[in-house]
């Protein structure tokens, strides 16, 4: 048995004595393209909100905007989640803010370090990337028949700094590398998806500003000033203030004008870092 299905077989084995597994279809690969490829076929065939697939290996996994998610086999968790909440079309996008603090929120309870939230997806530690998470839609523009949202997520546990490329060593850091000791993959997963779950019905009980409120507490730029691209590819720099009552970036731009960043790669203007 290679380390990967070692690894994989150990993980199946904790779960299911945690009692995880009951309700759920969870499915454990060794290597796949990408696990929201994956976990979006089986949303397709009907598997249940909750269902979940890990890989160890990914050769496609991305993030957003056609990014690789640059993990070492072995020493991080990837996996991605099916949800099938009860939420509007216009209220899907949010399911991003709401899915990063749930992995924040996890992090912090799992390891004691402080982590914050860089808008809309990132989840940094010292202001370096420790996990990153994408969310997909797959149904035809409503939450009729088999409909889900797919959330993948991708977390460093022990990568050292010579595992990331160079032109990332700067950005990136993992759990132990920010000083997290002999982190769980089992109970990393196990407290991201209890949280996940809990902020996703948090948000259809009492709304997404209760949700959006504990986020910006863990808001990375907020009064920041930040660089990022346009839609006619120039760069624009302006300070932020935060996401709006939707979740779209609001940027004060140095004229004054306020701007809504609904998508783009973000980063600190005077750092080219994050």
């Amino acid at each position: 048995m290679d380390c990967d299905s070692g690894l994989l077989a150990w993980m199946e084995r904790e779960l299911a004595e945690k009692g995880f597994a009951a309700g759920r279809e969870i499915r454990y690969l060794s290597e796949t393209d990408s696990t929201n490829d994956d976990a979006a076929r089986m949303a397709a065939q009907g598997a249940a909100a909750g269902s979940i697939v890990i890989a160890a290996r990914q050769r496609r996994g991305r993030g957003r905007l056609g990014k690789k998610w640059q993990s070492k086999p072995g020493a991080g968790l990837t996996f991605s989640y099916i949800a099938r909440p009860a939420l509007t079309m216009e209220e899907v996008p949010r399911l991003t803010l709401v899915a990063g603090l749930a992995v924040a929120n996890a992090l912090h309870e799992q390891t004691g370090l402080i982590t914050a939230i860089k808008w809309p997806n990132d989840i940094l530690i010292a202001g370096r990337k420790v996990a990153g998470l994408l969310c997909e839609f797959h149904g035809n523009g409503s939450f009729a028949g088999s409909a889900a949202v797919v959330i993948g997520i991708g977390i460093n546990i022990s990568s050292t700094t010579e595992d990331f490329p160079p032109e990332l060593r700067r950005k990136a850091t993992s759990l132990v590398l920010a000083g997290a000791v002999n982190p769980s993959p089992v109970n990393l997963l196990l407290s991201i998806v209890h949280h996940l779950e809990e902020q996703v019905q948090r948000m259809i009980s009492k709304g997404f500003f209760s949700v959006l409120a504990e986020w910006k507490e863990k808001d990375a730029t907020m009064g920041k000033r930040l660089a990022w691209l346009d839609s006619g590819g120039r760069i624009v720099e302006g300070v932020s203030l935060g996401p709006d009552d939707d979740g779209m970036l609001r940027i004060r731009l140095d004229s004054g004008r306020i701007v809504q960043v609904l998508s783009g790669d973000l980063s600190l203007a005077e750092d080219d870092g994050n």
